[in-house]
């Protein structure tokens, strides 16, 4: 646990914080590495799955960021589709369907993802 006002540095001596930002866009279907942070994905193409792990497989409040960088959202969805009978908010997936659109889910570290935040 790390509690702050300020920090001063550049982190590089902090480990356990975050996650992987991904920097290049998924193109095709991928699973959401317990790494990964922000994942920009390329639905230019074709609709891409982005497969969640289990619930528990992420830390409690673990944020994951997805972001359609492609521009065809509204054509080709991104799909986040959680492990099993898990579920997002209660869904069983999840769809960003405009163009350029985000969304931001966390783990509840147990059995399911919650919606914090829309683009």
């Amino acid at each position: 646990f790390i509690s702050a006002s300020t920090f001063h540095g550049d982190g590089s001596g902090l480990t356990g914080v975050g996650g992987t930002a991904i920097t290049g866009a998924f193109t095709a279907n991928y699973n959401v590495l317990s790494t990964y942070d922000v994942m920009t994905i390329n639905t230019s193409g074709s609709v891409v799955t982005a497969s969640l792990l289990a619930a528990n497989s992420y830390s409690t409040g673990q944020r994951l960021v997805f972001k359609d960088v492609g521009g065809s959202g509204s054509t080709n969805n991104v799909v986040i589709k959680p492990s099993g009978s898990q579920t997002i908010d209660s869904g069983t997936s999840l769809k960003i369907q405009i163009n350029y659109g985000a969304v931001s889910i966390v783990s509840d570290g147990a059995s399911t993802f919650h919606i914090i935040g829309v683009n």
